[in-house]
């Protein structure tokens, strides 16, 4: 996913967030990774479908009968002539200043930003990039004085609860937070509204908490795309007892023995 940076000075403009989602071409993305079998399925939700109980479709974003997966930079353009009154700064930042995506550096993300400036600038939104080492990207773009204004991540529910994906990602100081949301208006509602959800023990009733956090989170334009990975895994003949093990994207490793 790409986390917005949401702080004062970065993208603390719903209607600009909402402009670069949709005028972004994921399409591009998926053709240049080689199609949907190496890029992954574009997703709607910070939880994974694997995280069954708590997963559930989201509204508007890909959903939006106005999204278009190469982009639609006609949508998009009303959102930033209304963020031009509402928060001129942000607005500023968006079409003159540029925003900033940080990116890992490799020869892919390299074209991949040549891509995305291409369908920015249909939108009239000026990007700009920060290929990073590898080696230092997550602990850059982890620093609030050295993080853009949207930073390409990834997670992984640690186990089969999206107790373990909406607080690490969305609350302050909760472990992964790149979107440094905590003074978005409706973040004091939604920080109490998580808090109720880690408490919650009928489990029925906590997984609808999450769906409804994931909603909010997916309103806010928190996250610019998600994608759920694919990969591939093959074993030799003397290996048995594999079984994958869904909510972690990986296998069982416990239940694998020697033939």
């Amino acid at each position: 996913y790409y986390a917005m940076n949401s702080s004062k000075g970065h993208l603390d403009c719903l209607e600009v967030r909402k402009a670069i989602f949709f005028a972004f071409n994921l399409q591009s993305l998926i053709d240049l990774n080689g199609g949907l079998e190496f890029y992954g399925q574009p997703g709607d939700s910070p939880i994974a479908p694997s995280v069954a109980l708590d997963y559930a479709p989201t509204t508007g974003n890909i959903h939006d009968p106005n999204y278009k997966i190469t982009g639609n930079p006609d949508y998009a353009k009303p959102f930033l002539d209304t963020a031009k009154s509402k928060c001129p700064a942000a607005y500023t930042k968006a079409t003159k200043t540029g925003i900033t995506f940080d990116l890992a550096k490799s020869a892919t993300n390299e074209k991949a930003a040549t891509l995305i400036k291409s369908a920015m600038d249909a939108a009239g939104i000026v990007a700009k990039f920060n290929l990073i080492e590898p080696g230092v990207y997550y602990p850059t773009v982890q620093n609030p004085a050295k993080q853009g204004d949207i930073s390409r991540a990834g997670w992984g529910a640690d186990w089969a609860n999206a107790s373990t994906v909406i607080p690490p990602l969305f609350i302050k100081d909760a472990g992964f937070n790149l979107n440094q949301n905590w003074n978005d208006p409706v973040y004091k509602d939604f920080a109490a509204k998580v808090t109720a959800a880690q408490a919650e023990t009928d489990r029925a009733k906590q997984g609808a908490e999450w769906k409804s956090l994931a909603q909010t989170a997916m309103d806010q334009y928190w996250t610019l795309l998600t994608v759920s990975n694919k990969q591939q895994f093959q074993w030799g003949s003397k290996i048995s007892g594999v079984q994958f093990w869904p909510p972690n994207g990986t296998l069982l490793y416990p239940a694998i023995t020697l033939k």
